[in-house]
Parts: structure tokens; sequence; C-alpha cells
């Protein structure tokens, strides 16, 4: 699901490849990610949201809790 919405808004959304930074836990996977869309990948999810102005949290829905409760003090309060 996040990389259709990734190459979606690469497509027709007007994102830039090097505006986006995708986090995720498998470095395997990010790293087909990177080299399909030309993107910045990373296994720590605070690295992929410091900064943005955009974060989009697509995970399965067990695991939000977890995910947020590590990103709470990175997320920008304008993101």
């Amino acid at each position: 699901m996040a990389e259709a919405i990734l190459a979606r808004l690469l497509e027709r959304g007007g994102l830039s490849p090097s505006s986006v930074r995708m986090g995720g836990p498998r470095a395997e996977r990010l790293e087909q990610l990177r080299e399909r869309y030309q993107i910045q990948t990373t296994t720590v999810n605070r690295e992929a949201v410091q900064g943005a102005d955009l974060v989009a949290l697509t995970v399965k829905p067990q695991t939000l809790p977890e995910v947020l409760e590590g990103l709470k003090a990175e997320i920008p309060d304008q993101a």
C-alpha cells in the first residue's frame, strides 16, 4: 500500500523524489524502493520524519500505537 501511494504521489502529485524520506523495518525492501524511486530511506522512523513538512504513516492498525509512541517527539507541530 505504501508503495502504491508513493508511486502515485511521485507520478501525479508533484512530489520530487529528493523530497521524500521513507522509513520502515526491512532494509532490503527499503533498498528496492530507494533504487526504484530515487528516494531517501532509513530503518529508523525518527530519521524519516525529522524536519518533515508532511508525514504519512502507512502502517498496519495494530502497529500504529507503537509507531506513534516512537515518533511523537519527532513530528513537527506543523506536519
